[in-house]
């Protein structure tokens, strides 16, 4: 152990006149502006963008070593009606004034890296308690209630990473958040709704090249809390990624969970099992292996999902896709008699105009939608059982939920100072449960989304608008609520 501090200093010391290891940032905005280059040809071959966060000198930006300078960023908002929370690392806004307050730091070397991001959050929160005491039976309080219900006031770590690098490996150790998968306005396995979780990842730091492509992997372990419908959950997962020089980007994700108690859900044992095919190909299924212990109480899951980026740059095109099975076992039994009745896609299509391609439009469609056949499953298809796959009570995933379905279209214009984007999404939540039985109302939600960022220097600004209106929102038809939720946001690089 000594030894190996002595050697981590000498490192530190070693490097710091070299590039430094650092992750890429959250921003949308900064992805929008990577997926215009890549549909130019101006990224480096072999970037990956369905993976994130992946290492920032892959694009030729990563800063000197030593300390980095301070950035800070402070956020006004408000609610009218109904808290919001998609995209924000779990960062409510509630409805009444909001503010938030986050800082950015760390040391940057090239063989050892520390970021911290810490954050205060501060929101008056006057959601009444009965606005959605009958909730719809299909809306888990995953999407709607935030942590309290009175005034917020919390300091807490938005990001902290502590990255060593060796030859081609990256190992991130710290807190922070995973987005897997090719959707734009959410991914179906791992997305940066929920609050970052404690994790362990070990991967490659750039893609390998190869004469079939470039090859990238990563596993990481996580732990889900105990303040959870399924107490004690641990998460172990891989994700393995491939691309070509142009026109190909494929993904491929498995994740298990497992939970209450018994020896068989330590951290070892889930990895293990993760990747233990004999296990896997067995002939029979968990509950009916006889060498199962479930003295401890039974909870597992998993969730494989496949994604896919097919690039035109001579036109400026991507067809995108996600496709996505979830079981209640581990094992291949389990996918050939359960995994009907859970499974979730998206597809949608991006194009670029204009000489320097500028401008832009996007049309995506999300379901979760049992097929109708196997209704007497109800909505727990997918995200298993309401509150399984989830961090905080907040969706890991899309955070639609279960049984239900989305449609989007955006277009937008990208600068050097002035970037915006206009979207038009419609939601509906229990689809076949109202199918099932008209007596339950299905739940419409339409939004208006404006999301504007504005550069100059080294400050930057954002202003982010929604208008919803929410049809159904009860068990019973109440008629239709009306909501606005509005956005400011400061930043500078110091």
């Amino acid at each position: 152990m000594i030894r190996f501090f002595s050697i981590t200093l000498l490192l530190i010391g070693w490097s710091t006149q070299l590039l430094g290891i650092e992750l890429t940032p959250w921003d949308p905005w900064f992805f929008r502006k990577l997926e215009r280059l890549e549909l130019m040809q101006k990224l480096p071959a072999g970037v990956q963008l369905s993976t994130r966060p992946f290492e920032k000198s892959m694009l030729g930006e990563t800063s000197t070593s030593g300390w980095q300078k301070w950035r800070t960023r402070l956020e006004f908002s408000g609610s009218t009606k109904w808290p919001y929370l998609e995209n924000r690392r779990g960062a409510w806004i509630t409805p009444g004034v909001n503010s938030m307050l986050r800082a950015e730091s760390g040391w940057i070397s090239d063989h050892v890296s520390v970021w911290f991001e810490p954050r205060l959050r501060i929101s008056e929160n006057q959601e009444s308690p009965e606005t959605f005491t009958h909730q719809h039976p299909t809306v888990s309080k995953a999407r709607r209630a935030p942590e309290e219900t009175r005034k917020i006031s919390k300091t807490e770590i938005s990001r902290f990473n502590l990255l060593l690098s060796w030859s081609n490996l990256l190992l991130q150790a710290g807190v922070d958040t995973l987005r897997f998968g090719s959707g734009t306005r959410a991914t179906l396995h791992w997305d940066i709704h929920a609050p970052p979780m404690p994790l362990l990842r070990i991967g490659t730091r750039r893609p390998w090249n190869t004469s079939w492509g470039y090859w990238s992997f990563s596993h990481q372990v996580g732990q889900l809390g105990k303040d959870r419908t399924v107490p004690h959950s641990r998460i172990s997962g891989w994700r393995l990624g491939w691309s070509t020089e142009k026109r190909f980007e494929f993904g491929l994700s498995r994740s298990w969970v497992a939970g209450l108690g018994g020896d068989q859900y330590r951290f070892y044992t889930l990895v293990g099992e993760l990747y233990d095919a004999g296990r896997f190909f067995k002939p029979f299924p968990d509950h009916d292996d006889s060498q199962e212990d479930y003295s401890g109480g039974d909870y597992r899951n998993q969730q494989l999902v496949m994604d896919g980026r097919l690039k035109f740059p001579e036109t400026g095109t991507r067809i995108y896709w996600e496709w996505g099975r979830e079981d209640h076992e581990h094992d291949v039994a389990g996918i050939q008699n359960r995994w009907q009745h859970s499974q979730a896609k998206i597809v949608g299509w991006h194009q670029q105009y204009g000489s320097e391609r500028e401008w832009y439009s996007t049309i995506e469609w999300a379901d979760t939608l049992q097929p109708e056949s196997l209704l007497h499953w109800g909505w727990t298809a997918w995200y298993n059982h309401q509150l399984g796959w989830t961090y905080h009570d907040i969706i890991l995933g899309h955070p639609m939920g279960a049984d239900s379905r989305q449609a989007s279209a955006s277009v937008g214009k990208l600068s050097e100072k002035i970037s915006w984007q206009l979207t038009h999404e419609e939601r509906h939540s229990g689809v076949r449960n109202h199918k099932k039985n008209p007596a339950i109302p299905m739940e419409t939600r339409r939004r208006l989304e404006l999301d504007l960022e504005y550069k100059e220097a080294s400050d930057s600004f954002r202003l982010l608008s929604c208008f919803d209106r929410l049809q159904n929102p009860g068990k019973a038809p109440i008629g239709e609520l009306k909501g606005v939720m509005l956005s400011t946001a400061w930043q500078r690089s110091w």
